[in-house]
């Protein structure tokens, strides 16, 4: 340090004017104006020109910009922060005495730590600490003071520090609690669907509220490879290359998956991990990087199948913290956020699975069901897909489609119980033929009556064949009696039917289904339905066999 520093001397006493402000500064409750007045107070005390104050975080050794004097640049300043060992400010907290310089050569120049100070005329600088129990708690830096007006300013400070440390523990508690509210937050949104991209897509964001991170980044292990495959980024660009993949083990993100550590990475162009193609692909410039692994818990399955052994899925990256440098706190908090989603996602596969399971077990039923006659086969599943059509055309909600749509994929499921005598035979049925033919719909409802999973859907296999008029079969139910999934597949399976070949006649045009849908509208099929089925047709959402 300059021999031109000095140390404060303290005045014997405080007017009562300036006691006063003191006093009136110290019953600020909101941490930024508290320091905006302390620091006008000394600007203005010393009669210096330009002034700046600093608060620690001891989290990440640095020390950072919270308020200005006289300076224009005062929003780009706010927030910049810099290492304990980098400048002024940083030299005082760690010496934890004030530094006077009453002359500014080269030397202390380059100790200045904002550029937008070097375009001011710096004539000298008096960097003074806040200290409480032995602890600094903030940093001011006064430049271009008058000296005649030092001799209170420590005593000044001093009466402050307790009221800046109050102020700033108050603060990092509201921050952490409004982390942890977020925390919250987002993890109620990814426990309240089952839907991967959307459970994908709140954890993604999600990282970047909760870091304050200019982008984040989700890594999926591929087990067929053992790669890391971007599943969804965020960024202030938008870029979202789906197909960016990272060799196992390279990367930050590939030694954090294969060790199960995480990482906090300062300066990514000198850590020699930092895989820089990920860059060149998403044309974003990676300063910073927190990157922790997404380890799955053990989920107990039930049914005696035991449970799933924890083991990581992937990792998940905060990329450029906004303000400062990430630290373990926010590690520790991503880590958190990383461990639950992961499960959840867990969850949502192994959901997935089953799910899938019941679909294909559906299908192959349905299959087997068409299978039984070669002339109508494909029809459950077109039956099917033109109900699902018809209901959204008519705004149904999600979950009424998709069991809309298995009851459609069985609803001819008590032909298993029609001798193929009847099913195949190549004329016209015998009135005794078409009553074995007309039970149907009540074999299906039997064969079905057991599987719990599915009693949402025996509407579409009781009512599919039941007509507005009363006419219909097996239960001659009426216009106010059939619900809307049986009038929605009665239309779709009347539709399928008239524009595929039968043994005693060929197919309809679907020109003429439609026209003989409409003609029937009121006596045999609903209205709306058939005006939503040929909505669907002119957007091509439907399928037919010719």
């Amino acid at each position: 340090m300059s021999q031109d520093v000095q140390p404060i001397e303290p005045g014997v006493s405080l007017n009562s004017c300036l006691l006063d402000q003191i006093n009136q500064i110290a019953s600020c409750t909101v941490l930024s104006e508290l320091l905006d007045r302390l620091l006008e107070l000394c600007c203005r005390t010393t009669k210096a020109e330009y002034g700046l104050c600093y608060l620690p975080d001891l989290t990440t050794n640095t020390i950072a910009v919270e308020a200005t004097w006289g300076i224009e640049a005062r929003e780009r300043l706010l927030g910049i922060q810099f290492g304990f060992e980098e400048g002024l400010a940083g030299e005082c907290f760690q010496a934890k005495q004030p530094f006077i310089f009453k002359s500014i050569n080269q030397d202390i120049f380059m100790k200045v730590e904002l550029n937008a100070l070097y375009r001011l005329a710096l004539l000298n600088v008096a960097t003074v600490p806040l200290v409480v129990s032995g602890e600094v708690v903030c940093v001011v830096q006064c430049y271009n003071y008058h000296e005649s007006d030092l001799a209170n300013l420590q005593l000044t400070l001093n009466l402050l520090a307790p009221h800046v440390q109050k102020l700033s523990l108050l603060q990092a508690s509201q921050d952490r609690a409004h982390r942890l509210e977020g925390l919250v937050g987002m993890l109620h949104a990814i426990n309240s669907t089952y839907e991967q991209e959307s459970i994908l897509t709140t954890i993604i964001e999600g990282a970047k509220q909760l870091l304050n991170a200019e982008a984040s980044s989700l890594f999926l292990v591929d087990e067929s490879s053992g790669d890391l495959v971007l599943k969804i980024s965020s960024s202030q660009e938008g870029v979202s290359p789906k197909n960016l993949r990272v060799p196992a083990g390279k990367g930050i993100i590939g030694y954090v998956v294969e060790t199960g550590e995480s990482v906090i990475v300062a300066d990514a162009k000198k850590d020699q991990r930092h895989y820089n193609q990920a860059d060149d692909v998403t044309h974003f410039v990676t300063r910073s990087i927190l990157a922790v692994p997404l380890r799955t818990r053990s989920i107990q399955l039930g049914a005696r199948r035991g449970a799933t052994e924890e083991r990581i899925i992937g990792g998940l990256e905060a990329l450029n913290k906004r303000k400062g440098t990430f630290a373990s706190d926010d590690a520790s908090l991503l880590q958190m956020f990383a461990d639950l989603a992961a499960t959840v996602l867990q969850k949502a596969h192994l959901w997935n699975e089953a799910n899938e399971l019941y679909l294909d077990v559906i299908r192959a039923f349905s299959a087997a069901i068409d299978a039984k006659d070669p002339y109508t086969q494909g029809h459950m599943e077109r039956v099917a897909t033109n109900s699902a059509a018809i209901a959204e055309e008519l705004g149904l909600d999600p979950e009424t489609i998709h069991h809309l749509r298995v009851g459609a994929l069985l609803h001819d499921v008590g032909k298993l119980n029609v001798g193929d005598a009847i099913l195949k035979k190549a004329g016209p049925l015998t009135p005794d033929e078409y009553e074995v033919m007309k039970g149907h719909p009540l074999r299906g409802e039997e064969i079905l009556r057991k599987v719990h999973q599915l009693q949402t859907e025996t509407s579409a296999i009781l009512q599919h064949h039941e007509r507005l008029d009363g006419k219909g079969y097996p239960n001659g139910l009426n216009d106010g009696e059939i619900s809307l999934v049986g009038r929605i597949v009665a239309v779709a399976d009347a539709f399928d039917a008239m524009t595929s070949d039968r043994p005693y006649r060929k197919h309809l045009t679907n020109e003429e289904a439609f026209q003989r849908l409409l003609a029937e509208c009121g006596i045999s099929y609903d209205e709306e339905c058939v005006h939503a089925l040929f909505r669907a047709y002119k957007k091509k959402a439907i399928t037919f066999q010719h």
